[in-house]
């Protein structure tokens, strides 16, 4: 009668229980200690919680609510008043399958870039419309710090038009399809998993720039040396950008361009500082959603860096 008994895609009986999280605790420990496994949910605001069961039929619903109510009126420490709980509801049958892709409408990141999963047809004419399954790899637009390096992407591509491009950390190779769709060239997306390569490579093929993109299996953190391009995107996570900063820095020709995101707002300044200590300077940064993305820049021959306090949103 217990959650982990029962198939999800069948039609189900749940009891719900509601608490304060703390009591929620204690009557989730009442309840494996009878072989009943809730399923939890808690509002972080509010910290109310709603625990639930199922059962595979109605008159097993009603038993496991016969049970419940008998076990947690017979549980030392825990007072009647404190919880509730529903009588047996009866839950439709779903197609998990197809579910969970509601949450994944299409996403307009800027005028002319748009994300669409596969199953959706686009309503409209965008120049960069990047066809993309959220499931394949890491990289769908959704995240912040994606949407804000396709942002960067689309505005340098208008800036500085025919710029080369190595992507590190390519994932799904969302922004080295974006960028081919936005007329930058010699694309080079590099990521140490080849699952991401392959998805990557497979993504390339159904939004046709295959031909523009060459995607390669390499561990950044073992390389000794990255192709030079004019501008380097690098969205990974913060302990890794700063261990890489010696080999991409150093890979980057002069006045050359670095995108680093993976960053939240607080390991900004320690990882943009790791660069800027190897001939770099912060030209400037986003915030979005707790998150942050830096442009910088490496000093153009015969020059130095200088620090730049320019680092608002």
């Amino acid at each position: 009668m217990s959650h982990k008994d029962s198939n999800p895609s069948e039609s189900l009986y749940r009891v719900t229980i509601s608490a304060n999280d703390w009591t929620a605790a204690f009557i989730s420990r009442v309840l494996c200690t009878a072989d009943l496994a809730p399923v939890q949910v808690t509002d972080v605001d509010t910290r109310c919680a709603v625990l639930s069961l199922y059962a595979d039929d109605e008159a097993r619903g009603a038993a496991l609510h016969e049970q419940v109510t008998a076990l947690l009126a017979g549980s030392d420490g825990l007072g009647t008043d404190g919880y509730e709980i529903s009588a047996p509801e009866y839950v439709p049958p779903v197609d998990w399958a197809e579910s969970w892709k509601e949450n994944f409408p299409p996403i307009h990141v800027t005028d002319r870039v748009l994300v669409v999963p596969p199953w959706i047809e686009p309503s409209e004419d965008v120049e960069c419309t990047i066809i993309l399954d959220p499931g394949m790899s890491f990289g769908t637009g959704h995240h912040p710090t994606t949407h804000m390096c396709l942002t960067i992407l689309d505005r340098l591509a208008r800036e500085r038009p025919g710029l080369s491009l190595l992507d590190c950390g390519a994932g799904s190779g969302i922004l080295s399809i974006a960028a081919a769709k936005l007329g930058y060239r010699e694309i080079l997306a590099l990521d140490h998993d080849a699952h991401a390569v392959d998805c990557a490579r497979e993504n390339a093929q159904t939004n046709g720039v295959c031909e523009r993109i060459t995607a390669e299996c390499v561990d950044l953190l073992e390389a000794e040396q990255l192709p030079a391009r004019d501008l380097c995107m690098a969205n990974i996570l913060a302990k890794p950008l700063e261990a890489m900063a010696p080999l991409i820095a150093g890979s980057m020709p002069a006045a050359g361009l670095l995108v680093l995101s993976g960053l939240l707002d607080d390991q900004f300044a320690a990882v943009t500082g790791a660069y800027c200590s190897h001939g770099l300077m912060v030209l400037e940064r986003m915030q979005l959603d707790g998150w942050s993305s830096g442009i910088l820049q490496k000093a153009a021959a015969g020059t130095t860096a200088a620090s730049s306090d320019d680092t608002g949103g």
